[in-house]
């Protein structure tokens, strides 16, 4: 029995690893017909055999409906064993109900695939209120961690750093990548009132003269926090550093906060150009793991 990779969207990782000697090239075709519709050919013959799906899914509009059809036709071809990695998974943020007529985002998506694959997993998801993603899937679902390659990326590109957190919730992040770097860190106060509506108070924030400010966040989207935050350490002697997980950058955000920054390194969970860190040894782990 053979374990085959597949990536619909072409991630360079699924690519890498694909010609790795323990898998083998699985080979799909989307097509899209004149309206916008979808159709999904499975080229490689998979009855009888292993396959998981690596890609990455920020703009989930456009992705999910071939995922799905993908997985559907992969379990009528009578696959063995179905895995799925998102390196970047979208509707985690959606994991609580704050009012009575919004959808449970994080839920709905793991009911959509759970009829056909037999595992998931996904790099550094961005959950607020739960701590396992077991609490969201029924299926075995496993987090890979990054904070490792975060770490190790801050002690290599940067001088005396200190790591920045931009609020209470990328506290543990910020501790543990600071852990790694061998550095301090501090962690800021935000207050968000709408999508693209964010303050940051810096009040207290100690940063010595001669440190490298280094942000860490897991997510950067619209870059307005990044902003925000930059603008209150206009006053410092050198331009922040940026350490993110997840570049998706809507719109004009990277130009944005690129002449803010005096650098920006994603990881390339999302391809990007401000790739720096590389999740191939991550992902490699977890398909030997579980293929």
């Amino acid at each position: 029995m053979s374990t085959y990779i597949f990536s619909l969207f072409n991630h360079p990782v699924a690519l890498q690893l694909q010609q790795h000697e323990q898998f083998r090239q699985g080979e799909v075709k989307i097509h899209t017909f004149p309206d916008g519709e979808n159709r999904v050919d499975i080229l490689s013959d998979i009855r009888g055999q292993n396959i998981i799906i690596i890609d990455a899914f920020d703009r989930p509009n456009d992705k999910i409906f071939p995922l799905l059809w993908f997985c559907q036709t992969a379990k009528e071809l009578g696959v063995v064993n179905m895995g799925l990695i998102a390196t970047y998974s979208p509707f985690m943020r959606q994991d609580a109900i704050f009012t009575t007529d919004q959808n449970l985002s994080s839920r709905s998506f793991s009911d959509l695939f759970e009829e056909y694959i037999d595992w998931f997993a996904t790099c550094e998801p961005h959950l607020h209120h739960i701590g396992d993603l077991n609490e969201i899937f029924t299926i075995p679902a496993h987090r890979i961690h990054l904070t490792e390659l975060a770490g190790n990326a801050v002690a290599h590109h940067f001088e005396n750093p200190i790591i920045i957190g931009l609020d209470a919730q990328s506290r543990q992040w910020a501790q543990k990548i600071a852990t790694i770097a061998g550095c301090d860190y501090i962690v800021l106060k935000k207050k968000r009132r709408g999508d693209r509506d964010v303050t940051i108070d810096i009040e207290g924030a100690n940063i010595p003269p001669k440190a490298t400010p280094v942000f860490v966040d897991d997510i950067v989207s619209s870059g307005k926090s990044i902003l925000a935050a930059s603008t209150q350490l206009k006053q410092l002697p050198q331009k922040p550093h940026l350490i993110a997980m997840h570049g998706i950058f809507t719109e004009n955000a990277y130009q944005l906060i690129e002449t803010a920054l005096a650098s920006i390194i994603t990881s390339n969970t999302i391809p990007h150009k401000s790739n720096g860190i590389d999740i191939y040894p991550a992902i490699e782990k977890i398909c030997l793991q579980l293929s």
